[in-house]
């Protein structure tokens, strides 16, 4: 099912854009409200958040589009979005370790980093399944609600 297109379309740039704004913004709310959340384990939480930006950003471009992502564009916006994704999980332990004495800082970060693989594991499926999700979720059920 497809929306009615609007003025101006969305590049698959602008919605790693959309996607980029989306989830930063995410990320900082949950880091802010992690002592709110139930499970305070900060990868099931982004992976959370991912999902939430993957189909914020794709139901973006449906809406703009008028269609939905062909073949060849999810396959670069989901390259697209882990790109973006990788550089978020190197650069999160440091933001995570500010403050931490400098002995044991780097110690931790690759620690953090050493775990990572099957968190990117984790991120790379989440995005395939947000990617699809907002395909087949109704247009007149949910909308994007922000820029």
């Amino acid at each position: 099912m497809t929306d009615t297109p609007s003025s101006t379309p969305l590049s698959l740039g602008g919605l790693l854009r959309r996607f980029a704004m989306t989830y930063l913004l995410c990320l900082v709310g949950g880091i802010l409200l992690l002592p709110y959340f139930v499970s305070q384990r900060i990868s099931v939480i982004s992976a959370a958040l991912l999902l939430a930006a993957v189909i914020h950003a794709c139901m973006g471009f449906r809406q703009k589009n008028g269609r939905n992502l062909s073949r060849r564009e999810k396959w670069l916006a989901w390259a697209g979005i882990m790109g973006i994704d990788l550089i978020v999980l190197a650069l999160l332990p440091a933001l995570l370790l500010a403050g931490t004495p400098s002995t044991q800082f780097v110690e931790r970060w690759i620690a953090m980093l050493g775990s990572a693989g099957l968190v990117v594991i984790v991120h790379a499926a989440t995005a395939l399944l947000g990617i699809s999700l907002a395909q087949r979720i109704k247009p007149h059920v949910a909308r994007p609600f922000f820029f």
